[in-house]
């Protein structure tokens, strides 16, 4: 179960080394597979990095991709695969709507914003909205 958060500022959240390292192998390992024949065999790989990677708040998830150049291009090509893209996004999808649930992102959102020089309006609609799609794709490009 990931950590309770509430009540904290969004620079406060930290990524571990190991979770950084996870983040970043598996976003390579997406954005290099060919095709969705070797993702079905990478499941168990992509299930455990995503439970290595559960703990982590996912917003700052999110910031720490795109706040790196290797991992924002990673994510850019996940993106451009519909496959890669419905199993970032079914991690994603969990960890935000559990963290929305226990009403733990608003606090979070003028930081993110700040960090990643969005406007915090656009990413506070996404976030109402429970659209995590957009909000990825709205810092992403």
């Amino acid at each position: 179960m990931p950590p309770n958060y509430l009540g904290g500022a969004f620079e406060e959240l930290t990524l571990s080394d190991k979770e950084e390292q996870t983040l970043e192998k598996m976003l390579h390992m997406l954005a290099s597979s060919s095709d969705a024949r070797v993702l079905i065999l990478q499941q168990k790989k992509l299930e455990k990095f995503f439970q290595t990677l559960n703990p982590a708040h996912p917003l700052k998830v999110l910031a720490y991709t795109i706040e790196h150049p290797i991992l924002r291009s990673d994510l850019q090509e996940v993106h451009r695969s519909f496959f890669k893209w419905r199993k970032f996004l079914e991690y994603f999808r969990r960890r935000m709507t559990e963290e929305f649930y226990k009403d733990n992102l608003k606090s979070f959102v003028p930081g993110f914003c700040d960090t990643l020089h969005v406007k915090k309006d656009v990413v506070e609609h996404f976030v109402s909205h429970r659209d995590w799609d957009g909000l990825i794709k709205s810092v992403l490009y």
